[in-house]
């Protein structure tokens, strides 16, 4: 009998652990760790967060610290006219610039980056003042 109240009780917190998990980027995607360049069209080049597998489908959000991290700050001081100190740490200021693009492009404004976010936005390009979108796996 003891065996079977603890597998039921086994169940239910499972169950409850699936059912209050919430519906975040960061719970359905990998962290972004880099970034990495794709084509743009011509010889334009777009850059843009990536994880290890080179994944675009990922997430930053407050307390990263990356390559990842750095070029979406570039991307906000590119194309969004914000003016971050582009030094890989996800704090206070890159949540509140990020929160600020995410209100401009028409997503849930949460600071938190991720493949919706990426489809939105405009991220920078190989040369100055060039920005350009990227649709992904994942997003929109």
């Amino acid at each position: 009998m003891k065996r079977i109240l603890s597998a039921i009780a086994t169940l239910c917190i499972g169950a409850g652990l699936v059912l209050t998990t919430g519906g975040t980027a960061s719970a359905a995607t990998p962290a972004c760790t880099s970034y990495a360049g794709f084509d743009a069209g011509g010889t334009n080049t777009v850059w843009v967060p990536v994880a290890p597998t080179f994944n675009t489908s990922c997430h930053l959000q407050r307390g990263y610290a990356n390559s990842g991290v750095k070029q979406l700050q570039w991307s906000m001081n590119s194309c969004y006219g914000e003016s971050l100190v582009a030094d890989g740490i996800f704090g206070s200021a890159t949540e509140a610039a990020l929160k600020r693009v995410q209100t401009r492009i028409g997503v849930t404004s949460d600071g938190v980056y991720g493949p919706y976010t990426r489809d939105r936005m405009l991220h920078e390009g190989t040369w100055k003042g060039q920005c350009f979108r990227f649709n992904g796996p994942g997003g929109y």
